[in-house]
């Protein structure tokens, strides 16, 4: 078993994980001490929690209750962040704001792990599948606006950049 200790937290993956409120975290922490284990495990990917924050605080404050760790194999930082955002988009509690930054998130992401740049919307033949874009639950335009209105790095959007987006 993985020791609590060795894992780390990257702030840049926290920081896609809208946190629990104050009420929802007691809640959180009731449950799991009335169990006395996790229901879910934390899941880590080169000894960095992509899910499970929460649980992971809870559980250092209360070292007796029993854990699981499950490290999955991603095959870089981008795929590990898209990761993360679809693993957050299949939860019930985001706002409308929040999936929209997560599917800007996770655009980026999928781009950039399939060698892509931050500076481009499209890759040399001029496209960019992204898993977002396919996805049914969501509507086209609501993707192709997504990188135009919520752009993953967080900066302003520049109007200087390209706004290409093949469907």
């Amino acid at each position: 078993m993985i020791n609590l200790n060795a894992l780390k937290i990257d702030p840049e993956f926290q920081g896609k994980i809208p946190p629990l409120n104050f009420e929802e975290e007691q809640q959180l922490e009731q449950n799991i001490l009335h169990e006395g284990r996790l229901l879910n495990p934390i899941i880590i990917w080169n000894g960095f929690i992509l899910d499970g924050h929460t649980r992971y605080r809870i559980l250092r404050k209360h070292p007796f209750i029993v854990y699981q760790i499950q490290e999955i194999e991603l095959a870089n930082r981008y795929a590990a962040l898209s990761w993360i955002c679809q693993n957050q988009l299949g939860r019930r509690n985001l706002d409308p704001e929040r999936k929209k930054f997560l599917m800007g998130k996770l655009y980026e992401s999928e781009k950039l792990a399939r060698g892509g740049s931050k500076e481009r919307a499209h890759d040399e033949n001029g496209r960019f599948t992204s898993m977002v874009q396919n996805d049914p639950s969501c509507p086209s335009t609501t993707v192709l606006a997504v990188p135009t209105i919520c752009p993953a790095s967080g900066d302003e959007h520049d109007s200087s950049q390209p706004k290409i987006f093949a469907r």
